[in-house]
């Protein structure tokens, strides 16, 4: 694997930036922090496998390559919007939609 020098994280064996040590993906931990708010404590609190400073990598990192983490998640939405409009109605979400729950 290769070893970044940032501390607590690396490149896997597919190239994925994940915590030092775990299968965490950065990626991951970036996305709950943007989607619910939370900080690294609450982050690592969630996620008690993992220390706060594993945790304050990953964030700082994110910030560090904010344009880059943030073209990477919006190219990740635009795949699974492209993917699920390519996917038949599954029987609920059809009783759902005619329902009005859903769009």
């Amino acid at each position: 694997m290769a070893v970044l020098d940032f501390p607590h994280l690396e490149l896997d064996e597919r190239g994925t930036l994940v915590i030092a040590g775990t299968r965490f993906k950065v990626i991951q931990l970036i996305r709950e922090h943007l989607a619910y708010g939370w900080d690294a404590p609450e982050i690592q609190q969630q996620h008690p496998q993992l220390t706060l400073s594993q945790v304050h990598s990953a964030l700082s990192h994110y910030y560090d390559h904010r344009e880059e983490f943030d073209a990477d998640l919006h190219r990740r939405e635009v795949l699974v919007d492209e993917l699920q409009g390519r996917q038949p109605d599954s029987p609920v979400r059809r009783k759902l939609r005619e329902s009005g729950h859903l769009p």
